[in-house]
């Protein structure tokens, strides 16, 4: 369902990974957080590595107002592929369930937070949902304008210097 989509209306979802987080070598919580983390940081090397021709100067990206403006077809695929990347990365931070900043926000959290905000879970996607919609309802106070898209522009600027 979330690959047909994903592919109709550009937004979709996957299949969670199974873990099991009573065999983490760190302890379950800090486990937990750490295998969270890694398909952030795997979305945030991807966009550092197609920067590299950008960076290297074999590639014109452009030159404008906006960090992603590229200048030829193969920068603009690049700049694009550098977007989407961190897009993903900052979206997938979002400590809601079922997003990966969710697993991170337990294992960073003092135990008895963790407890507190492991209730949220019961909801599913519920508050996920409505942090997306209030951007639609109310225009500037969305999830994408107040949070992603700082982010972006911050990881943007540190992988395409």
């Amino acid at each position: 369902m979330g690959t047909i989509l994903l592919l109709l209306v550009g937004f979709g979802w996957a299949k969670p990974v199974p873990v099991n987080p009573t065999l983490m070598r760190i302890g379950p919580r800090s486990g937990m957080a750490v295998t969270a983390m890694a398909g952030p940081l795997s979305n945030i090397a991807a966009a550092a590595i197609f920067a590299i021709p950008l960076n290297a100067g074999i590639v014109d990206g452009g030159s404008g107002p906006y960090v992603f403006q590229g200048g030829s077809a193969v920068g603009y695929f690049l700049l694009t592929a550098v977007y989407w990347n961190l897009l993903v990365a900052s979206f997938n931070l979002v400590p809601l369930v079922p997003l990966d900043g969710f697993s991170v926000a337990l294992g960073v959290l003092p135990r008895e937070a963790a407890t507190e905000y492991a209730k949220l879970e019961k909801y599913g996607s519920g508050p996920l949902m409505v942090v997306i919609m209030i951007g639609f309802v109310v225009p500037g106070m969305g999830l994408f304008s107040l949070v992603l898209g700082p982010l972006i522009r911050i990881l943007g600027s540190l992988v395409l210097w």
